[in-house]
C-alpha cells in the first residue's frame, strides 16, 4: 500500500508540474464540442496487457529448524504477460470542475506469474549442506471485469492531454490454473475481488470524432479480500502487484436526427443555460 500511494503522489506531482506551466499562457483548441455537434455520450473500446511482478522477494526464510539442523527457502517471484480487453461506455460532464467525463466497461484480464523456490536444508554449526531442491511455481487467473471511472482532463496542447482517474473494479474468476508443489504455503487465491484502483493516462485527439489513450492502471486498496489495505494480490508466500496497460480507443457520436442543440454561456455556467433553455 505505501508503494503504491508513493507510486501515485509522484505521478500526480510530475502531471501538475508539467500542466502549470502552460496555465494562462496558452488557450487551447477544446478537445470536445459541446454545442449540439456531438452527443454527450458514446462508446470506448480498450485492448491491452497485464502485468503481474512481485516488489518483495524472500531469501534465506526458514521453514523448519530441529536442533541444529535448518530448513529455509529463497523465494523469487516473477510477473508475467496476460490479457486485457475491455469494452465500455463513457460520459462527458458538461459542467465538471476536476472530473470531466465518467466511464464504465465490462472487461477480461488473465493475471499470471512464477515464483521460483529453492530449499536448503543444512547442519548450522558445521555448514554442511544435507538436501537442496529447485523447482518453480506458477499460477494463472482469468477474471470477467466490471468497471467504474472518474476522470480528469488536464490539456497540454490542442491535440494531447494528460488524464488522472480514480475507479472501482470488481473481479469474478471464471478461470484458475496453479502448479504448487507443496513444498510452500498453498495459495490465497480469491474468487472475487473488489478494489480502488488508479489509472494514469496520456491522450492524443486524432480527429474530430476519435480519441486514443495509453494508460497503466494499478490497485489502491483491496476491499474484497481485504488485508489490513493491502493492494497486491498474495499467492503462495509472496505478494504481487497487477498492472494494467491499455490502449483505449474512443470515439465522438453526431447528434441524433432532428436534435436541437443547446446554447452554451460562459464556460461552467449552468444556471445560464438552463434559464436560457426553460425561456424557450
Amino acid at each position: 500500500m505505501k508503494q503504491c500511494l508513493l507510486f501515485l503522489t509522484i505521478a500526480v506531482m510530475a502531471v501538475n508540474a508539467h500542466a502549470q506551466r502552460g496555465i494562462g499562457r496558452t488557450k487551447y483548441e477544446k478537445l470536445a464540442d459541446f454545442n449540439g455537434h456531438n452527443r454527450m455520450s458514446g462508446f470506448h473500446f480498450a485492448p491491452g496487457i497485464t502485468w503481474t511482478p512481485t516488489l518483495v522477494n524472500k531469501s534465506d526464510m526458514e521453514l523448519a529448524r530441529n536442533g541444529d539442523t535448518v530448513t529455509t527457502a529463497d523465494l523469487t517471484g516473477k510477473g508475467k504477460i496476460g490479457l486485457y480487453i475491455e469494452a465500455g461506455m463513457y460520459h462527458l460532464l458538461k459542467y465538471g470542475r476536476f472530473w470531466k467525463y465518467v466511464d464504465w466497461s465490462l472487461a477480461y484480464k488473465k493475471l499470471k506469474a512464477i515464483e521460483d523456490y529453492t530449499f536448503r536444508t543444512e547442519v548450522e554449526s558445521s555448514s554442511t549442506m544435507l538436501s537442496e531442491t529447485e523447482g518453480t511455481n506458477s499460477f494463472k487467473y482469468g477474471f470477467i471485469c466490471a468497471n467504474a471511472n472518474l476522470n480528469n482532463i488536464m490539456q497540454i496542447r490542442n491535440y494531447s492531454f494528460i488524464q488522472n482517474s480514480l475507479g472501482l473494479n470488481f473481479d469474478y474468476a471464471i478461470g484458475k490454473r496453479e502448479t504448487n508443489n507443496g513444498l510452500v504455503s498453498g495459495s490465497t487465491f480469491n474468487k472475487m475481488i473488489f478494489s480502488l484502483h488508479y489509472k494514469l493516462g496520456f491522450g492524443y485527439k486524432v480527429n474530430q470524432k476519435l480519441f486514443i489513450i495509453p494508460a497503466i492502471e494499478t490497485p489502491l486498496v483491496n476491499f474484497i479480500p481485504f488485508e489490513k489495505g493491502k493492494s497486491t494480490l498474495g499467492v503462495f508466500d509472496l505478494r504481487y502487484r497487477p498492472f494494467i496497460l491499455t490502449l483505449r480507443i474512443a470515439w465522438l457520436r453526431p447528434p441524433k436526427a432532428n436534435s436541437c442543440p443547446q446554447v452554451d454561456g460562459a464556460e461552467g455556467d449552468k444556471d445560464r443555460q438552463d434559464k436560457y433553455m426553460m425561456g424557450r
